[in-house]
């Protein structure tokens, strides 16, 4: 179940990085106006009508996520992964601050849950492999990474991440050479 869960972080961190572009595209050509910081102030009052989770960084919500995550559908979580991801690029392109990793490590954590309620696997193992995965593509630094999830998530798996943050990065060297 590993390399699924590698394969889908992979994947995860190539849409958020896709969303980040796009979004970026669909302002290139304004200036940052009062009117884009409005816009980008409905869409977080919006998706924080539709969910808590969709608003602000998310390390603050993130044990609390972990707990009510293992008994969500699936669907749920990937829309809380793939609409923070949204939510967080977008915002940023109208001009919003912050930073991107803690949404990064949010969203993936929800990609991640989604993959072990639907994989009959170890969940902290699938989360943590799902995440490091995602984050080795974002931020491209295998041992930022891993050091940053060491600190976050639990200390038994870190000898996984350590190697899934390294294998990662060798397969989009690989990859990127062809």
């Amino acid at each position: 179940m590993i390399p699924v869960a590698i394969v889908a972080g992979i994947l995860f961190g190539m849409l958020f990085n896709n969303l980040g572009k796009w979004s970026q595209q669909l302002t290139r050509n304004n200036q940052k106006t009062v009117l884009w910081a409005i816009l980008g102030g409905l869409i977080i009052g919006t998706a924080g009508i539709i969910s808590p989770y969709l608003m602000f960084s998310g390390e603050v919500q993130l044990l609390g996520f972990s707990r009510d995550a293992v008994s969500q559908s699936a669907l749920f979580l990937i829309f809380i992964a793939i609409g923070k991801a949204f939510v967080t690029n977008f915002c940023f392109s109208l001009g919003w601050r912050g930073g991107m990793i803690f949404p990064a490590i949010f969203s993936s954590a929800a990609a991640g849950f989604a993959l072990s309620v639907l994989l009959p696997f170890t969940p902290a193992i699938i989360v943590s492999v799902t995440i490091a995965s995602s984050l080795t593509y974002i931020m491209r630094q295998p041992g930022v990474v891993a050091g940053l999830l060491l600190l976050l998530l639990p200390i038994e798996v870190f000898p996984i991440i350590i190697v899934v943050c390294y294998l990662t990065n060798y397969l989009l060297k690989s990859l990127s050479k062809q």
